[in-house]
C-alpha cells in the first residue's frame, strides 16, 4: 500500500511539469515576431521570411534554435516554465549580434499562419517585423 501511495504521489507531482510546456501552435515573442511550433519538433516564422529550425522541450525549458538569411543568421531561444527567457541572434561573420533577456512567449492560436512568401530577408528577426 505504501508503494502505491508513493507512486500516486510521484505521478501527481509530475503533472505540473508538463503544465507549462509549449504545445504546437502559433506564438508571439514579446511583440517582436511570431513563430509556429509544429508537432514534429520543427518551427518556422510566421512574420519573418525563410526563418525556422527545430525545438526541444526538456523540463522546465523549451529550446528553440534555427537559421535565417540562407543559414548565415542564427537564433537561439530558451523559454523557462514561466514562458520567459533569452533570445540570442548572430550572423556567422559576427557582423550582427544581439541578446534580449526575459522575453515573454505567449500562445496565439493552435492553427498557425503559413510562413510569409518571400525570398531570403537581409534583415534580422530580432529587430525587424
Amino acid at each position: 500500500m505504501k508503494l502505491a501511495s508513493t507512486l500516486v504521489a510521484a505521478a501527481a507531482a509530475a503533472v505540473p511539469m508538463f503544465a507549462n510546456a509549449l504545445p504546437p501552435g502559433q506564438y508571439d515573442i514579446a511583440g517582436i515576431q511570431q513563430i509556429c511550433l509544429v508537432g514534429d519538433g520543427t518551427w518556422y516564422g510566421t512574420t519573418f521570411p525563410a526563418w525556422g529550425g527545430h525545438y526541444e522541450m526538456r523540463y522546465p525549458k523549451t529550446f528553440i534554435y534555427g537559421n535565417y538569411a540562407g543559414g548565415a543568421g542564427n537564433d537561439s531561444m530558451v523559454f523557462y516554465g514561466n514562458h520567459r527567457g533569452p533570445w540570442t541572434e548572430w550572423r556567422d561573420d559576427f557582423s550582427w549580434e544581439a541578446v534580449s533577456v526575459n522575453l515573454l512567449i505567449t500562445f496565439v492560436k493552435p492553427d498557425c499562419d503559413p510562413p510569409p512568401f518571400a525570398t531570403e530577408s537581409d534583415g534580422n528577426p530580432l529587430v525587424q517585423r
